[in-house]
């Protein structure tokens, strides 16, 4: 919990000011002073959470555990930028089969070192990942070198670090008010007892789960949406917004379906206690219905665990189902084209990593397809050059 709101939260949400432009060295810069205080919390953990009033023993576990975690802290706010890097270029598949291979290790570490190997290996394999990465865009996809961009002190500009800054405090406010509010709900859920706080692992981990399918829509969605605005096609990027509305919708009903179905005997794949799988059982109902709206909350405090997730699931249903929806379906997308040129004239250096990414998906699909490489980086160019 501690790990996911001083930090993870916060890294990933900056991570969505790289899906519209991919000014990989500011994002990098910008990581590195965010990783500073981030750091400092977790060597000092177990000091903090006591000052919190939390059990000693737990703040200890904690600290040890935050202490060996931040290892690998520095690797995964550089795997955050690699993907979106990756993404950028339309190499997709390019995380997933890093994270493939050094999966295996997570595992075989975790095994073998108990206690100790959870964040030791979780580390290991962020620092793995990234590694696998430079050495991927290095020598496996060589032509990604043409996109690379030199390391200049334009980086260090105040109006470029600015813009990233503004853009990713957006995606901070968006993933953190969610993380948090899971996190908030687990640590109320802790003051009703042991048997509520095993209840809310198993509907935490279900619901986390679930989530990464709808996750991994919505990222692919981002860039491909901040790839049309970037080439000044509002109405394929509204078409994408939208399919991806539909398509979210869909996998949302099947997760429903699934918890609804099997909500008597799903504790039993986690736990065996009987009162556990009761409690589970009587509100998987509710995280079915949870399914289908996405977001954060914390309303009700006096009805117990239940009351804590219906909290949760009319706050979701007021945020994503109405006014989440009704922002995307009223976006104007030919004002965020001119939002996505604006800040081409006004940051030199963001107009030069276009430039090379729009030239080498152009080669790529080139060597594809033939003329759709030369027409699409032609066209990244003019888009991009005739409101310049």
């Amino acid at each position: 919990m501690t790990a996911n709101v001083t930090s993870f939260s916060i890294v990933i949400g900056m991570g969505g000011a790289l899906d519209t432009v991919l000014p990989g060295v500011w994002g990098a810069i910008l990581y590195f002073f965010l990783l500073i205080p981030m750091l400092c919390i977790w060597l000092h953990a177990e000091g903090i959470l006591v000052l919190l009033r939390q059990d000693k023993d737990v703040a200890r576990l904690a600290g040890k555990y935050l202490a060996m975690f931040a290892f690998g802290l520095p690797a995964f706010s550089f795997i955050i930028i690699a993907k979106r890097y990756f993404q950028e270029q339309g190499l997709f598949s390019v995380p997933t089969k890093i994270g493939t291979i050094v999966a295996g290790v997570n595992v075989l570490l975790t095994a073998i070192l108990g206690f100790d190997g959870a964040p030791l290996a979780t580390s290991i394999s962020y620092n793995l990942v990234a590694l696998g990465s430079i050495f991927w865009g290095w020598k496996i996809e060589s032509e990604m070198r043409s996109a690379w961009h030199p390391l200049s002190m334009r980086a260090l500009h105040p109006t470029g670090l600015g813009t990233l800054l503004t853009l990713g405090l957006g995606g901070v406010g968006q993933t953190a008010s969610e993380w948090w509010a899971w996190e908030l709900v687990g640590l109320a859920a802790s003051l009703l007892g042991p048997t509520a706080l095993a209840a809310q692992s198993v509907l935490l981990v279900s619901c986390s789960d679930t989530y990464q399918v709808p996750f991994a829509l919505g990222i692919a969605t981002s860039v491909r949406i901040g790839q049309l605005l970037e080439l000044g096609r509002p109405r394929l990027a509204k078409l994408a917004a939208h399919a991806a509305i539909l398509l979210g919708l869909v996998l949302a009903l099947v997760f429903s379906a699934i918890f609804w179905i099997w909500r008597k005997k799903w504790a039993y794949l986690f736990n065996d206690d009987e009162d556990v799988a009761t409690m589970v059982a009587a509100i998987l109902p509710l995280v079915a219905l949870f399914q289908v709206f996405d977001g954060n909350a914390a309303i009700t405090a006096t009805a117990g665990l239940r009351g804590l997730w219906t909290g949760l699931t009319v706050s979701l249903v007021l945020y994503c189902a109405v006014l989440g929806t009704i922002l995307c379906l009223a976006t104007n997308w030919e004002h965020e084209v001119a939002k996505v040129k604006a800040r081409l004239r006004a940051n030199p250096a963001l107009l030069d990593a276009v430039e090379s990414a729009g030239c080498l998906r152009g080669a790529q699909h080139e060597s594809r397809g033939g003329r759709m490489g030369r027409n699409h980086c032609r066209l990244g160019f003019r888009s991009t050059y005739l409101s310049i």
